[in-house]
């Protein structure tokens, strides 16, 4: 404030008394009023803070908090009173002012020990150590996030995914913040592509001239193969395909009409699922075919072939089983006396297998139904 009279300044009071001796004019001079705003951090390793000045009276400030790695905004205060609780705080300049940012540590640590198990073939279990001060958890797949306010429950079960590779993140969350995502844990979803299981290959005797290979093997859970791929290997020979066999549930047969010599089998399974094709790793089986019978029952089947009755004819005979081409027990029955004729005129065309006892012996026939 000051007092000018014709240009020059005659006083700096706002009152100014004086005694008139002539025409004069007088201008009074003022200046806008300014204060200084300050701001600082508590602590000062606790975060920065942005917006002191020099102001105005009647101006807008606007002081701003950011905190350090480690700390958590708390609040504003001025002259030791809570003036707010966000980072941000605007207010109007009428006083000179000493505004402080309070900052806390923060104590939410990062998860540790994720993992990640592919679980079925479908999902995958994810699983963490429960943070203390959390109250909840988000989780991430990917860089996305897919639950959020988790609570701890032992574990995030992350369903009906397509195959592929998925990695998951933790972030905690507590009362002042949420912690830093957690490390990665990843884990892939292939389709299941078991080996079959219990493969066996035997000998099976009919006569000098008729006699072959039985093959087993059971399918393994959770998806049954579209197909079964059976080869075989004569000697030192390559493997050859025989045979692409449809499953018929968890057992499977195969019946080789073969000549006599070594023969290896190798058997894989392929699978398709969700528009992909996995084909096992293949499982073996070998056996010797010779032309020297270890039965010691005579018996006779006619006619063979035959497309309805057949008659078996043997000494003492005490019971039938005729199993198919599969291993399926299609007939099983007792008898007595040296001749049964059996009605076979339901049963599909095929190659069956005719188990005879008769006088505390066995003797296995091969029959052909027309």
């Amino acid at each position: 404030m000051r007092w000018t009279k014709n240009g020059t300044q005659v006083s700096t009071n706002p009152s100014y008394t004086f005694t008139v001796t002539e025409s004069a004019a007088f201008e009074a001079h003022f200046e806008a009023q300014s204060f200084t705003i300050t701001a600082t951090a508590d602590p000062t390793e606790g975060g920065t803070v942005t917006g002191g000045g020099t102001y105005n009276y009647n101006a807008s400030c606007t002081l701003r908090a950011t905190p350090a790695t480690g700390y958590v905004f708390v609040k504003w205060t001025k002259d030791g009173t809570e003036v707010g609780t966000s980072p941000r705080y605007t207010f109007t300049v009428t006083e000179s002012a000493a505004f402080v940012a309070h900052f806390e540590e923060f104590d939410c640590e990062a998860p540790t020990n994720v993992t990640a198990n592919a679980f079925f073939f479908t999902d995958i279990s994810v699983n963490w150590d429960a943070v203390p001060t959390a109250h909840a958890y988000d989780i991430y797949r990917n860089g996305t996030r897919i639950a959020f306010d988790y609570p701890y429950v032992g574990g995030y079960y992350d369903t009906e995914l397509p195959y592929g590779e998925y990695c998951y993140t933790i972030v905690a969350k507590c009362s002042l913040g949420d912690s830093d995502p957690s490390e990665e844990a990843c884990a892939t979803l292939n389709i299941p592509c078991n080996s079959p299981a219990n493969f066996t290959a035997e000998y099976v005797y009919e006569n000098e001239s008729d006699f072959g290979v039985k093959l087993r093997w059971n399918s393994v859970a959770p998806i049954s193969p579209e197909y079964f791929h059976l080869y075989r290997q004569r000697d030192t020979d390559e493997y050859e395909l025989i045979g692409d066999i449809e499953p018929e549930g968890s057992y499977n047969y195969y019946f080789d009409v073969t000549e006599i010599g070594s023969y290896s089998y190798m058997l894989t399974a392929e699978y398709h699922f969700d528009g992909q094709i996995c084909v096992s790793e293949p499982v073996y089986a070998s056996c010797e075919v010779t032309s020297i019978t270890e039965l010691n029952v005579a018996a006779k089947v006619y006619p063979n072939p035959t497309s309805g009755e057949i008659t078996v004819s043997c000494e003492g005979l005490s019971h039938i089983r005729i199993v198919n081409a599969y291993g399926q027990t299609v007939y099983n029955a007792a008898h007595e006396g040296d001749q049964a004729r059996i009605d076979l005129s339901d049963m599909t065309k095929g190659i069956y297998m005719m188990h005879i006892e008769a006088n505390g012996g066995q003797a296995v026939r091969k029959i052909v139904i027309e």
